[in-house]
């Protein structure tokens, strides 16, 4: 599903920051894809999150985060 692989884009990049373009590049290869898609996908993944308290936070427009709810960075040892 298209969350899973969001979700392990997070994982994967420095500080668990995602830009848009590398969610286009990543998750939709080379289809065209409306930026309201990409706002749908995210709010899906937030939802599932929730219960573990880990949030997509939005640091720009086109810049989000994955956070605990209380702390502001992940320690590597919280996500293995």
């Amino acid at each position: 599903r298209k969350e899973q692989a969001i979700l392990e884009l997070f994982l994967d990049q420095p500080e668990f920051r995602v830009h848009r373009r590398d969610l286009e590049l990543n998750i939709w290869k080379l289809t065209a894809v409306h930026p309201k898609t990409v706002d749908v996908q995210l709010s899906n993944l937030r939802k599932k999150l929730r219960e573990f308290n880990v949030e997509v936070v939005c640091l720009s427009p086109g810049l989000w985060k994955l956070q605990g709810r209380s702390d502001d960075l992940f320690s590597d040892e919280e996500l293995t």
